[in-house]
């Protein structure tokens, strides 16, 4: 709900980029709609990606789940 370039979403994504710069296995996506808003975040880590790996598993996080009606 935030715009990207409001400060959350921005630190957000800021923080991102700085873990991606730092961690070369390190990778995240986002996506912003048209009206500037951050609308999908994901990201992946080196734990993360072993994890995978052995089980196949993933966590997902749905933030609006309990204000859609």
């Amino acid at each position: 709900r935030c715009l990207i370039k409001s400060s959350d979403a921005q630190m957000f994504v800021d923080q991102l980029t700085r873990k991606a710069l730092a961690n070369p296995v390190f990778y995240f996506h986002y996506v912003i709609d048209e009206k500037g808003r951050l609308v999908h975040a994901f990201w992946v880590d080196a734990t993360s990606r072993k994890i995978y790996y052995h089980f196949g598993d993933l966590v997902s996080f749905d933030s609006i789940y309990s204000t859609n009606e």
